[in-house]
Order: structure tokens, then C-alpha cells, then sequence
């Protein structure tokens, strides 16, 4: 099984198990979250967001400075094509909070910061190793995004069309995912890094399960 298909299948079972398993998730599918975990996790996303085009650069100067220029043209690419997507949050933050049931907070968790930091030691070690976090984010939002999206308007009640920072992303990102396949094979040695990406997927979840669970929490602010 190529590496491209391996991790599609460890996204699918993360997907599967925050259906399942995560409060955030489930409060999002069976239309029970709250305002303030709407807000929550808007806020946070629009961080995350914020920083995707400073980490692809940064793992641009980290692979042209180890002389693998396929990887850094692949990472100057990908960072054109993530300038501005943090207005897509701004806009959903500004239609959840229309209501003012609760006041906005615009804090981030130090969940999403320790996520930030991850994403940041993994280029850091190996720009590689990124390839594998990018692919998980964006077949994350391919498997799980639509579902979530038509939950937060249909179940939960939330404005039309303000989870598009996770909508527009899954719209755009479907499109990538028959591409992984060609794009592992030409950008990296399969057999030395198959396990060692799989690996970082891994570690990647356990942080980002962290985030989820701050959502959740984010019930206790609720009017």
C-alpha cells in the first residue's frame, strides 16, 4: 500500500473516532453545540490558519537550504495558495456572534498554541516530516469537513455558510488529495520515510485531539 493511501486510511479512522468518541464532535453532529463552542472553535482556526503561509515559508528556507528544491517549489506553491484564508474565519466568527448570546472571545487556547509549536518542530526536524502534517489537515477537512459544515447549519442552527473556513477548505482540498499520491512518490524516498511519516500523523493526532477537547470545554461559557 503506497504511503499516500496509508495515511488516508489513518485520517478516515481518526474521523471515525472523533464521531464516536470526541464530545466536541458529537455535540457538532447531533446539533447540541453551543455558541460559545462555535466561537471557540472559529477563533482558534482563524489562528491556525494565520500561521499555515508562516510555516510554509519557513519549511521552504528549510528545504532549500538542505538542497531539496522539488520540496521547497512544492511548499512556495502551497503557501500562494493559502494567502487570505483567514478572512473566511473572520467572516464565520462575525455570523455565529451576530447575536451576541455570549460575548465573543477571542482568546487562543493553549491547546492550539501547543499545536502551533508542533507543526513548528516538525519543520524544524524535518520539512519532509510537513508534508505528512499538510496532507493530514487537508484530507482532514475532505473527510470530515462537508459533514461538519451541514451539522453546524442544519443541526446546531448556526447562520448559513459560517463554518466556510472549514467548507471552502474541504471544497478546495478534494481536489488535492488524487494528487498525494504522485506527489509522495516524487518528493520522497517512500521506503525510508513511509514509517517515519506515519509516526508523525500519529503524534499529530494526540496534539490535535487536545484542541477538540478544548472546544467541548468551551460549553461552560455558554448563556
Amino acid at each position: 500500500m503506497s504511503l499516500a493511501d496509508l495515511l488516508k486510511k489513518r485520517v478516515e479512522l481518526y474521523w471515525a473516532h472523533l464521531k464516536t468518541n470526541d464530545p466536541f464532535n458529537r455535540a457538532l453532529l447531533n446539533g447540541t453545540a453551543t455558541q460559545a463552542m462555535a466561537n471557540h472553535f472559529l477563533v482558534n482556526v482563524r489562528y491556525l490558519v494565520q500561521q499555515t503561509p508562516i510555516h510554509l515559508r519557513k519549511a521552504t528556507a528549510k528545504a532549500e537550504k538542505n538542497g531539496e528544491e522539488k520540496l521547497a517549489k512544492f511548499f512556495k506553491l502551497k503557501c500562494r495558495e493559502e494567502q487570505g484564508h483567514d478572512r473566511w474565519a473572520d467572516s464565520d466568527i462575525a455570523k455565529v456572534n451576530q447575536r451576541r448570546i455570549i460575548e465573543s472571545n477571542s482568546e487562543i487556547d493553549p491547546s492550539m498554541k501547543g499545536l502551533v509549536k508542533h507543526i513548528e518542530s516538525i519543520i524544524d526536524y524535518d520539512p519532509v516530516h510537513y508534508l505528512a502534517y499538510i496532507f493530514f489537515a487537508e484530507y482532514l477537512c475532505v473527510v470530515a469537513g462537508f459533514e461538519m459544515a451541514e451539522a453546524w447549519e442544519k443541526k446546531c442552527g448556526f447562520p448559513p455558510n459560517s463554518m466556510s473556513v472549514i467548507s471552502n477548505h474541504a471544497e478546495l482540498d478534494q481536489h488535492h488529495v488524487h494528487e498525494w499520491v504522485d506527489i509522495t512518490r516524487d518528493l520522497l524516498d517512500e521506503d525510508k520515510y513511509k514509517a517515519p511519516l506515519l509516526e508523525t500523523v500519529e503524534e499529530t493526532i494526540k496534539v490535535h485531539q487536545q484542541f477538540y477537547q478544548s472546544c467541548w470545554q468551551g460549553k461552560s461559557h455558554a448563556a
